[in-house]
């Protein structure tokens, strides 16, 4: 895909996505014209963003990274199993 062809996609999505699902069928058929694939495409990425869950598009927040949920969270560099050189075994 071209980059004319891609910030085309994007533009057609923005706008579409700011209007209610009744009126983006009209809006996309308009825009579109006669390109059948271009509008599908608009439409595919509509239904992902639809689909995708708004915390799943944003970065996790310091107090979600405590380990209160009951996972661990490990932050900085990732340890060996075994140290180098000296035989031991981590716990």
């Amino acid at each position: 895909m071209d980059r004319e062809r891609h910030r085309r996609i994007k533009e057609l999505f923005l706008r579409a996505e700011e209007l209610d699902p009744a009126e983006r069928d009209a809006y996309l058929v308009e825009a579109c014209s006669s390109d059948e694939i271009l509008r599908q495409e608009v439409e595919r990425q509509l239904e992902v963003a639809q689909d995708t869950p708004e915390s799943y598009l944003e970065p996790p927040r310091a107090d979600d990274l405590d380990g209160s949920d009951g996972l661990s969270v490990a932050v900085g560099r990732p340890r060996s199993a075994r140290r180098y050189g000296r035989g031991e075994r981590l716990a």
